[in-house]
């Protein structure tokens, strides 16, 4: 980047870091619970939609575009010991089991932690494969590291769905 950029770029930061400074001032005065709660179910469906599609493709043998991607990541994050083709029809059951449970609430508080754990694993290959998720490190992604960093939003929406639970759970304590 050259140096004629950096003051724009500076600016940019300090209007995020007031822009979060102001939502997080008005988020502790005004309490939305009531109006999020009507909208974690369709968070819920749609995170199970997405995992029960993804986890669908992998089924069938080059269907799926991160086939190669998951095989290598789990080649490498089990040394070797599941074969290519078992780790795939593992990570589709995986995959499409736990979207299933999502999108039916059920075992939501498993289920959630479960796919936290996927997540981590979604992860390794920006450290494990970087080759194949940056194009010039830290910050030039390549599709497929894009294809990754997506994954935040997922992890974001699992936490929101964890902590509703939680809450949920500790209202029906204080009812019994």
């Amino acid at each position: 980047m050259s140096s004629h950029g950096r003051p724009e770029l500076i600016k940019i930061i300090e209007l995020l870091i007031a822009c979060h400074q102001i939502a997080g001032k008005k988020s502790m005065r005004v309490s939305t619970s009531g109006n999020v709660d009507r909208w974690l179910p369709m968070l819920r469906i749609s995170i199970g939609i997405i995992y029960i599609w993804f986890g669908s493709l992998k089924f069938f043998p080059g269907v799926s575009p991160a086939e190669d991607l998951a095989k290598e990541t789990i080649r490498l994050l089990t040394f070797g010991l599941i074969k290519p083709d078992l780790s795939l029809l593992l990570l589709a059951l995986w995959e499409t089991i736990a979207g299933a449970l999502l999108i039916v609430g059920l075992y939501q508080k498993w289920v959630i932690r479960v796919l936290l754990v996927h997540m981590c694993c979604t992860f390794m290959p920006l450290f494990l494969l970087p080759g194949l998720s940056f194009t010039a490190a830290p910050f030039v992604l390549t599709l497929v590291g894009q294809y990754i960093i997506k994954n935040i939003v997922i992890v974001s929406t699992l936490l929101v769905l964890d902590t509703s639970s939680k809450k949920k759970e500790m209202s029906t304590a204080k009812d019994t």
